[in-house]
């Protein structure tokens, strides 16, 4: 079966580099069921499967939502996209139903005969460039790029040029860029830009239109920092039609003036130049909806440390404790004050020992407020604790919770402040 279906791309087909680890695929599973309109996108459907497979195979579950997710992508589609029957044929496979899985793979190869056969599978390899991408790290961002060509080689479509451009944007970042040199980024940028510039000509409507300027200007100012000794300045202007980041920031905020991801990523490219605008960007991108960018970029634009620490919290729930860069933030600054002061390197060296040794947690407070919320928050996700939190009540009600733990940290009110 896996050569006859090798040839056409779905989400299990995937190369190795494709990210299984739990922690990641219940943050990306979050976030994807907070878009608007995610269950009638047929592509972030055949994500969802993939993604509500791979926890399910990690916890020993029943494939039951998985399948839900793909059913919905079959209906959506009626039967006519490729990633999903093929998806179908991979599920079904899986779970034993082997008939099922031949049928739906003899419907798959009949599609070949089909005159718009090509277009179809352009399609399905977009789908494979945007689950690529949004899986993230370099390798994925390379692969996702090569497909969206491929696609785009085909059919145009404004979706897949957006998707390019985003990946050459991201794949141009420090955190992605310093782990490797393989490709030529003047030419990245050059691939970004054009296929950014052509999404917006012929994108459908002001919203896709602001996002795309506000990528432009990330893929400049990344360009200019990152990538400087590879883009003369007049290569850089020319590539970006003459237009500055400021420029661009302005004409994305003409488009997308109450987009929060608009504001807030207009925020981080100008935030080298002018910190005070940025700073003013990310508020206002709070004020219509807090977001975990927003609240990090100004946690490091924040001179008390106090203030900083709780921005990243704050960031980082929002995250779904899923933003590494945030929680090594939160960590220095736990580590700072660990080595001032010799109760909290106890306490911090503690924690740490027994989330290293991967040991479940109880947490019994006396009192549910936000002071407890937040060492909750620091416990959990800093220290890599798996912990259940109970309010004390009587004893009665901890006994039992005790008994099926393995450490139990109990936080008094005059050890909150600790932390």
């Amino acid at each position: 079966m896996a050569r006859r279906i090798a040839d056409f791309p779905c989400m299990f087909n995937m190369g190795p580099s494709a990210n299984r680890d739990e922690t990641d695929l219940t943050a990306k599973l979050e976030t994807v069921l907070q878009e608007s309109g995610f269950d009638q996108d047929i592509r972030r459907l055949n994500y969802l499967t993939w993604i509500q497979f791979n926890l399910e195979k990690l916890r020993g579950q029943e494939h039951k939502e998985s399948l839900q997710w793909n059913e919905k992508a079959m209906k959506l589609s009626s039967g006519n996209d490729l990633v999903s029957l093929a998806n179908r044929i991979y599920l079904s496979k899986y779970i034993g139903k082997e008939d099922e899985s031949e049928r739906c793979l003899h419907e798959l190869e009949n599609r070949r005969s089909i005159p718009d056969f090509r277009f179809l599978l352009a399609d399905a390899k977009a789908q494979q460039a945007y689950c690529y991408a949004r899986i993230g790290d370099p390798n994925n961002q390379d692969l996702a790029i090569d497909l969206y060509i491929q696609a785009l080689s085909v059919k145009k479509d404004y979706r897949w040029n957006y998707g390019l451009g985003l990946a050459c944007m991201r794949s141009m970042h420090f955190h992605m860029i310093k782990y490797r040199f393989k490709y030529n980024r003047k030419e990245r940028v050059q691939k970004g830009a054009a296929a950014l510039f052509e999404a917006i000509r012929v994108a459908p409507d002001n919203d896709l239109r602001g996002q795309g300027y506000m990528n432009l200007a990330l893929l400049q100012s990344y360009s200019r920092r990152f990538a400087a000794k590879d883009l003369t300045d007049s290569e850089c202007r020319i590539i970006f039609n003459y237009l500055s980041v400021k420029e661009l920031i302005h004409k994305a905020l003409e488009l997308g003036p109450n987009d929060y991801k608009v504001l807030a990523d207009c925020g981080r490219a100008i935030a080298d130049d002018d910190k005070e605008e940025a700073k003013g960007l990310f508020m206002r991108s709070n004020a219509i909806q807090r977001n975990t960018k927003a609240c990090h970029q100004l946690g490091f634009l924040s001179s008390d440390v106090n203030q900083r620490l709780a921005l990243w919290l704050d960031a980082l729930k929002l995250s779904h404790y899923g933003d590494k860069a945030i929680i090594r933030g939160i960590q220095k600054i736990l580590n700072e004050r660990a080595r001032d002061n010799p109760i909290n390197k106890c306490f911090h060296q503690h924690f740490h020992e027994v989330g290293t040794a991967k040991k479940d947690v109880l947490i019994l407070v006396q009192d549910q407020n936000d002071q407890v919320d937040r060492v909750y928050q620091i416990l959990t996700a800093c220290f890599g604790l798996t912990a259940t939190k109970v309010v004390i009540q009587n004893s009665q009600s901890w006994k039992t919770e005790v008994n099926q733990h393995h450490v139990v940290i109990i936080i008094l009110p005059r050890l909150l402040n600790r932390f």
